[in-house]
């Protein structure tokens, strides 16, 4: 990657921080979830939260309201490497996170 390094400024935007998670986890991972709009909201920094579901229909607890959440349902399991880079092109932050599914 090549160019100036980010400050401040040229980081501010719509979203500042993409939290992606891939999971292939029948329960889901709501907590997680839960937690990382907690933590955001009590520092009030712009972030979305890209989930990508390996393999697996959408979970029932997800909303369409949910705004601050984008899903990406892979067709067939392809595996954690390729589900997070599904999510790295699908985020729109200035920062990546990474968070494992089972991480709260």
């Amino acid at each position: 990657m090549t160019g100036a390094p980010a400050t401040p400024e040229s980081l501010a935007g719509e979203v500042d921080v993409s939290v992606i998670v891939a999971t292939g986890r029948e329960d889901g991972c709501q907590r997680l979830v839960d937690v990382v709009r907690q933590q955001f909201a009590a520092v009030g920094v712009p972030f979305e939260i890209v989930l990508v579901i390996d393999g697996l229909p959408r979970y029932q607890w997800i909303s369409d309201a949910d705004e601050d959440m984008r899903v990406l349902l892979m067709p067939r399991r392809v595996g954690i490497a390729r589900a997070r880079n599904a999510g790295v092109s699908a985020a729109r932050g200035a920062l990546l996170a990474f968070l494992d599914d089972d991480c709260v």
